[in-house]
């Protein structure tokens, strides 16, 4: 059962690591997956690689896999009963220090275009804010790249509540709405980001302008109705990041090119 395989990881595997080993492990299993250098990150040290290898080479509950990294570094997934088990722990001693930890690992992922990651765990580490910006700087990337379907997973790690405070949170509901044709609610979730956005930065205020306008268009082809004003609407806004384009951050450029 559950209870003899958490007593036996946290004994027979656990527990029989040096100091040093444990508190690696439970630091690096704030991050799933992990590699060498995002090991780093976490524990504050090097050797991160070789304490990954080590671990798999013992067998400890680690699978090496392939993933996406430009550092050639390798990369592994805990097994997830025992990293439940060393999340706990962590979290049981300092949560304030797992917070921190989801955090970093969140900055690390983000820094290393790792979008989807870095929102989950800056959630995890309850730093919605930042989700809420990550998400609104990546959703526009992930729909380019083939990967809108995280979108609708990534929303529902935020309460109702959130979703509805958060401009960028909303005006990735819009965009997800407008997928699964729910139009009334893609009309409404983009008219609500725009008046929550006075007061952003004015780089994630006009990419929810050109999000709402992306929306409005798509909802008069896809209802068919009328889509002069939403044309127009859109050559005025498209004028403006003409003479601005210079400023645009990637995600900006890739939300003109949309429009």
């Amino acid at each position: 059962g559950e209870a003899f395989v958490g007593d036996y990881l946290t004994v027979e595997v656990f527990e029989n690591q040096p100091r040093e080993v444990q508190q690696f492990l439970l630091r690096a299993s704030t991050a799933d997956p992990v590699c060498g250098d995002l090991a780093d990150a976490l524990t504050g040290s090097t050797g991160g690689d070789r304490t990954l290898a080590d671990l798999y080479s013992a067998h400890v509950f680690l699978d090496r896999i392939q993933y996406r990294y430009d550092g050639g570094g390798t990369w592994y997934r805990w097994h997830p009963m025992f990293a439940g088990l060393l999340r706990q722990r962590m979290r049981a001693s300092d949560r304030d220090l797992e917070k921190q930890l989801h955090r970093t690992a969140s900055e690390w992922y983000h820094h290393h275009g790792f979008p989807v990651e870095a929102i989950r765990q800056a959630v995890a580490g309850d730093d919605v804010m930042t989700a809420a910006r990550l998400l609104g700087e990546s959703w526009l990337d992930l729909v380019v790249r083939g990967e809108s379907a995280e979108l609708r997973p990534l929303l529902e790690l935020f309460d109702d509540a959130q979703r509805e405070q958060h401009a960028e949170l909303t005006a990735a509901c819009a965009f997800v709405q407008l997928q699964e044709r729910e139009l009334e609610r893609a009309s409404g979730c983009a008219e609500r980001a725009l008046l929550l956005s006075p007061g952003l930065p004015a780089g994630t205020r006009l990419a929810i302008e050109m999000m709402s306008e992306v929306v409005r268009l798509h909802v008069a082809t896809m209802a068919g109705q009328e889509a002069d004003d939403a044309y127009r609407s859109a050559l005025v806004l498209l004028q403006h990041v003409q003479v601005d384009r210079a400023r645009l951050t990637m995600a900006q450029k890739r939300r003109r090119a949309h429009l």
